[in-house]
């Protein structure tokens, strides 16, 4: 993923695992995403288990919330900005663990 965005964006780009069992790297690593989206970027963010596991993209940050597209469902979801700092995703994605980001820079 990392690779492909670099390539195709001419941004280079990186994965950043999250230890989803330290709430401080959850919180840290989103509001590294929260900080590329407000510079423009979409930021792919791997959630789940080890399986199943699903990719969502946050697209967009405005009012309070975090606007996350859900390829499966074809929509953006809004998350409140903390439910999304907390790793809480669970009722807004079906997945209730962050694994990884891939963020610009």
């Amino acid at each position: 993923m990392a690779t492909w965005l670099t390539r195709h964006l001419g941004t280079h780009h990186r994965w950043r695992l999250v230890d989803d069992r330290n709430p401080r790297d959850v919180s840290r690593a989103l509001r590294d995403v929260l900080a590329a989206v407000d510079d423009g970027h979409a930021v792919p963010v791997l959630v789940g288990a080890i399986v199943p596991r699903h990719y969502v993209l946050v697209v967009g940050h405005h009012d309070g919330s975090v606007l996350v597209f859900e390829p499966t469902a074809g929509r953006t979801v809004a998350v409140r900005d903390q439910a999304f700092l907390d790793g809480d995703l669970q009722a807004a994605l079906g997945f209730g663990h962050v694994q990884a980001v891939v963020l610009p820079g």
